[in-house]
């Protein structure tokens, strides 16, 4: 009777914080930033009707705007029925499988449920690095209902989940394919294990047809369902190389410890009895990687391990087991996850003076130095610990408070004060004239959301393949959809070279556009220049080829020396051990060291796979003096005598580059 209660207080607890959990309806307000103003971006385009595919190319889709909503026209009540269906729905699969006759098997084990409650918790709550965000609360609700499938072999689960997945589509492409690829893991699971598998190979091959019937009736044109496709494909793969940055080399410790105490937990499972299956453990693989790839690999390596403790609390829960547990098991499982709780507790009280960014990593150390009687590690959980407890007892409730009451006392006054703001003569002299902005400061939209025009690629920086710079580029170049004007700076993100980043959109700048304007703006206590390009009659380019010539790739390369601009494409393609990295890891940065003719040198990063599109190579424009000579037709500035590739990630790419020089003349 004992245990049926606890078991009943988990299943309460635990469908609460799911629900708590789940509801991700934020609402946000419009200022200057490089996240910031992509997300004022889709809400703008929501509520204007910018057709994806055509008009904007970007990983969010169409609908992207529901993970952070700004109440511009109907974009709040579309956001706000977003989140109140999918948390009625999780309402109904928590309540079923928690409390459902049918799932009898599974919620008469109390042990697993408080497993689960607390892997869910510990993931959402506890390490608060990371919070739970709406694609992310997709793929676990797919995993969910996967795990219902394979537990009762009814195709609606799986039904539910392929509905989930197309919606996905609409939503962000990372969190589609994650889905996809578990769909398609369990189909291939159920194949080899001889289970009734063409029923649900049949709503597999409906998900990508679905999604097309719905895609085209939102736009009826199959080119842009393709470019809106392979857009997101492109963005998604090429952020694995070129966001990729230098992880802090305490990195690899700083999970050796949860991973060692999440295969204890598991452990402990094995000696109760528990039954696992490595084809049900399939199903999380592509989850888990995707995590693994934007977490560790890549970037945001504090995303990692919530992401784990939150996918695995669905595999804790429908984990199987061949015999009842006895009461001296039990307690043997509740003093392990006590144990596993209060380490984990420990972890974050010594975290709590450091950055979420960078406590998952800082953590381990500190508490090994904390079981070894660190006095100061000791002292910082003795004086952070009742805090701490304090704000995990009550986070769940008092965020989904917090995200009611932004929503219910939004002022849209308020939100000009956090938006940087666009100079005013760069406004009168555009008047009713169409403006763009480059490379990513979208907030500016703002003040003018009637004549803005967005490049496809909608930040520049997220141009990271070759076919993704030719479609900005394309927008520049025709007469016309390319906008009047150009808010421009030239900033860059991660040191690299400013415009070679992108280099055929700076090809298309040059060719059709000049200053008739500069400024200085202030935005986050910081000057800088802001100029206003405008549309002019676009210059005679004549692009004629001097050569193709072959080097080693970290030869020092000479740039043939000519009185005219002199152009560049390399063909620097990644070797097998370099394909296979991006896949299973990341390609750190490549270098790009500049000898200049005045005897200069400057190293920044480049994107190696950009510059197989035509590059201004023989001056580079590195601040904005240099920029305007450029632009005004100065050829001696910043000359470039001789190149060089070097950095980490050189190494991943084909050991000969290739490289076509030509002249440009105009």
């Amino acid at each position: 009777m004992k245990t049926d209660r606890t078991g009943f207080t988990a299943k309460i607890l635990y469908l609460a914080l799911i629900l708590l959990s789940c509801f991700q309806l934020h609402t946000l307000s419009i200022h200057s930033g490089l996240d910031n103003s992509w997300q004022y971006a889709l809400n703008l385009f929501f509520h204007k009707g910018i057709l994806w595919g055509k008009n904007a190319i970007f990983t969010y889709g169409p609908l992207g705007m529901v993970f952070g909503t700004i109440p511009i026209g109907n974009n709040f009540p579309a956001a706000l029925a977003f989140w109140l269906i999918l948390e009625v729905f999780t309402c109904l699969l928590f309540a079923y499988i928690l409390f459902s006759k049918p799932m009898r098997h599974i919620n008469s084990r109390p042990q697993n449920i408080i497993a689960s409650l607390i892997m869910f918790y510990v993931g959402t709550v506890v390490l608060k690095g990371f919070e739970l965000t709406g694609e992310h609360v997709l793929i676990f609700l797919v995993l969910c209902l996967l795990s219902l499938c394979r537990y009762t072999d009814e195709i609606k689960f799986f039904t539910a989940a392929a509905f989930i997945t197309i919606l996905s589509m609409f939503l962000k492409f990372s969190a589609a394919a994650a889905n996809f690829l578990s769909l398609s893991l369990f189909v291939l699971v159920s194949v080899m294990s001889g289970k009734s598998w063409r029923k649900y190979l049949a709503v597999l091959c409906c998900v990508p047809i679905v999604f097309c019937m719905c895609f085209l009736a939102y736009t009826p044109s199959v080119s842009e369902l393709v470019c809106c496709i392979r857009g997101g494909y492109e963005i998604s793969s090429g952020y694995n190389s070129a966001m990729s940055c230098e992880l802090p080399r305490l990195a690899p410790l700083s999970f050796l410890l949860p991973v060692f105490l999440l295969i204890i937990l598991i452990k402990v499972f094995a000696l109760t009895k528990c039954r696992h299956s490595f084809s049900y453990a399939a199903l999380f693989s592509a989850a888990l990687f995707m995590a693994f790839k934007h977490g560790l690999a890549v970037r945001h390596f504090h995303i990692l391990m919530p992401l784990v403790y939150i996918y695995l609390s669905v595999y804790i829960l429908f984990m199987e087991h061949e015999l009842p547990v006895t009461s001296g098991t039990l307690r043997t499982v509740k003093a392990c996850l006590c144990v596993f709780f209060c380490i984990t507790l420990g972890i974050s009280a010594l975290g709590q003076e450091k950055a979420a960014s960078e406590r998952i990593m800082y953590l381990p150390v500190r508490t090994l130095q904390a079981l070894g009687l660190n006095s100061t590690a000791l002292e910082k959980i003795n004086r952070n610990g009742s805090r701490l407890i304090s704000e995990m007892l009550t986070d769940p409730v008092s965020s989904f408070c917090r995200k009611i009451n932004d929503a219910v006392n939004y002022d849209s006054s308020k939100l000009d004060e956090r938006a940087v703001k666009t100079p005013s003569e760069f406004l009168s002299a555009a008047g009713n004239e169409t403006l763009s902005v480059y490379p990513w400061e979208l907030s500016l939209f703002h003040d003018f959301p009637d004549t803005c025009l967005s490049m496809p690629v909608i930040q520049a920086y997220s141009a990271y393949t070759a076919w993704l710079d030719k479609q900005n580029a394309g927008f520049f170049a025709d007469g016309k959809t390319a906008p009047a004007h150009v808010i421009f700076n030239i900033g860059a993100i991660d040191g690299r070279f400013p415009l070679i980043e992108y280099p055929n959109t700076w090809l298309e700048l040059l060719r059709n556009y000049g200053i008739s304007q500069s400024c200085i703006v202030s935005s986050d206590g910081e000057e800088h220049t802001e100029f206003l390009l405008s549309r002019r009659t676009p210059k005679d380019f004549v692009i004629r080829e001097t050569g193709t010539q072959k080097f080693a790739r970290d030869d020092v390369i000479s740039i043939p020396a000519t009185d005219q601009h002199c152009l560049m494409k390399v063909n620097m393609p990644l070797s097998l051990t370099g394909q296979l990295a991006k896949i299973f890891w990341n390609v750190p940065a490549v270098m790009m060291d500049a000898e200049f003719s005045d005897g200069r040198r400057i190293s920044k990063r480049i994107l190696p796979d950009v510059m197989s599109n035509y590059t201004l190579i023989s001056n580079l424009a590195l601040d904005d003096a240099s920029f305007a000579a450029i632009m005004n037709g100065d050829l001696n500035i910043n000359r470039v005598k001789s190149i060089r590739f070097s950095g980490d990630g050189l190494k991943y790419y084909s050991s000969e580059v290739s490289i076509t020089f030509s002249e440009l003349r105009y």
